[in-house]
């Protein structure tokens, strides 16, 4: 988990405002498939808080974030919901993408509804259902005594 949260950028809550999947084609040579790309999936999301990260992104903000959709949990975005995101930012093509980035099991989100994150898996030792403002204090300290 330390390495996760020393290599974010960003670890922020936001909630999905719209989704956008981007099919791709795969390139075939005598009847067999040379390329098989994950599909690519976007997401405008409002920024409602951020743990790490806000000399990149401000509370209020709407970005577009992109997501494969060969993560293993790759699960059904419900737009209005609120997810915690580990984000990293990707030049491509000289300009700069902001990619959900995989973290444990959960490839790099967790729902957070009503308040309370939740974490399937435990991944961040505070349980599998905490209260957001718990979850990020208990978050931060732990960023904090890592880094510092």
């Amino acid at each position: 988990m330390d390495y996760h949260l020393i290599t974010s950028q960003s670890i922020v809550k936001a909630r999905i405002l719209s989704k956008n999947e981007i099919q791709n084609a795969n390139l075939k040579h005598n009847s067999k498939i040379i390329t098989n790309k994950p599909n690519k999936i976007y997401l405008e999301v409002l920024i409602e808080d951020i743990i790490k990260g806000d000399n990149l992104i401000k509370n209020g903000d709407k970005i577009v974030v992109r997501y494969n959709s060969h993560y293993k949990n790759n699960e059904k975005w419900e737009i209005g919901d609120s997810y915690l995101f580990n984000l990293s930012i990707w030049m491509i093509d000289e300009k700069p993408v902001r990619f959900i980035e995989q973290t444990g099991d959960n490839d790099g989100y967790f729902l957070v509804k009503d308040n309370v994150v939740h974490d399937k898996t435990d991944f961040f030792k505070q349980g599998t259902q905490v209260d957001w403002q718990t979850f990020k204090t208990n978050l931060k300290s732990k960023i904090s005594n890592i880094v510092y």
